[in-house]
């Protein structure tokens, strides 16, 4: 689902394995669960990711998703979960 939201806002998705070293150089990081939705890591192994903060991405994604669950839950969302 989220994949298909990052979609709709035109933001570029990239399924891979990503090695640790890799992920420690991201300037935003998520988890995604179908229980608790979109979920920012602020900090990775007790560094900051990025400026420490939530980015605007991950804000973005966040704010839609949580668009897509108030329009599913009143049965008027047309992307499908």
């Amino acid at each position: 689902m989220v994949c298909e939201l990052a979609a709709e806002l035109s933001l570029p998705v990239t399924q891979r394995r990503v090695d640790p070293e890799t992920l420690a150089q991201a300037d935003e990081i998520f988890l995604t669960s179908s229980v608790r939705g979109i979920m920012p890591m602020t900090r990775l192994d007790g560094h900051p990711v990025g400026d420490g903060t939530v980015g605007p991405v991950t804000w973005r994604l966040i704010a839609r998703y949580a668009q897509y669950i108030e329009a599913w839950a009143k049965g008027e969302s047309s992307l499908h979960a």
